[in-house]
């Protein structure tokens, strides 16, 4: 019994918080801004070594498109994407953070919980953001 009690602690040790390699989609991929609805696409794959590419696309225009790279680590369930963000103030000077957002991992998917940068700088803000809901998409 002890045996038995001893294996079942472990895997469920080991599948807690367990981000499964693959593609994420987000959630809802329309939004209604003023006259009109915008379609926005959003997918995070996650790598087997431990990288990650996130891809937004809107109807708005390919301008708007843009992709962003990092790496991603787990702890507890949390999964941790870390890049760096190109940052701008209010009179457009531009600096480079290493950008961490935290999103929750859950069955189906996960959900953004948190993002914050190495070293704080008031007044700069991400001029490209890694943000949604996603669910797992099987490939």
């Amino acid at each position: 019994m002890t045996r038995f009690t001893f294996i079942f602690l472990l895997y469920s040790f080991n599948s807690f918080g367990q981000i499964k390699p693959s593609s994420y989609n987000e959630v809802s991929d329309t939004l209604f801004i003023g006259k009109g609805w915008i379609l926005s696409y959003s997918k995070i794959t996650i790598s087997n070594d431990k990288t990650f590419e996130y891809n937004h696309r809107t109807s708005e225009g390919c301008l708007l498109w843009y992709d962003i790279k990092g790496t991603w680590f787990t702890k507890s369930n949390k999964l941790y994407l870390t890049d760096y963000a190109l940052s701008k103030n209010e009179t457009y000077d531009t600096i480079t953070l290493i950008r961490t957002t935290v999103f929750t991992i859950q069955d189906t998917g996960i959900k953004y919980f948190n993002s914050f940068f190495d070293r704080d700088k008031i007044g700069y803000s991400p001029m490209r953001d890694i943000w949604g809901n996603f669910i797992f998409k099987k490939e």
